[in-house]
């Protein structure tokens, strides 16, 4: 099972619903596992160790990508307690990685410094 995104560049009304359509026929040649992989990769390499790839979400659109949930992961930690911290894309045709600009990649960084600060986990 995995989940699809697709973007409305319809305003939800303050009162009132909002009628939605949507139509998605795109060929996705990236498999969420494989996206989920990239991401892992990227990550190890260009973030931190400590950081993991999560589930990764279809955005459909002109252009499909997954968007793989940065999860923070401390030894001795469950992964349902660790923290989404950020996401990166894949590109559901191609499979690269849609990198991350430095100060993006430090924020990252400073959030899982900081969770690891305060968790009661001690990082290794």
């Amino acid at each position: 099972m995995f989940q699809i995104l697709i973007k409305s560049p319809e305003r939800f009304p303050e009162n009132g619903s909002l009628r939605v359509e949507a139509h998605f026929a795109q060929e996705i040649a990236v498999s969420p596992v494989q996206a989920r992989r990239k991401a892992a990769g990227y990550l190890a390499t260009e973030v931190s160790m400590a950081i993991r790839a999560g589930d990764p979400v279809l955005i459909a659109g002109q252009h499909p990508m997954w968007r793989v949930p940065v999860q923070l992961h401390l030894p001795g930690g469950s992964d349902e307690l660790m923290p989404i911290i950020g996401s990166v894309d894949v590109d559901a045709v191609t499979a690269n990685v849609i990198p991350l600009a430095p100060d993006q990649i430090l924020s990252l960084q400073n959030q899982a410094d900081a969770f690891a600060a305060s968790s009661s986990l001690s990082p290794a």
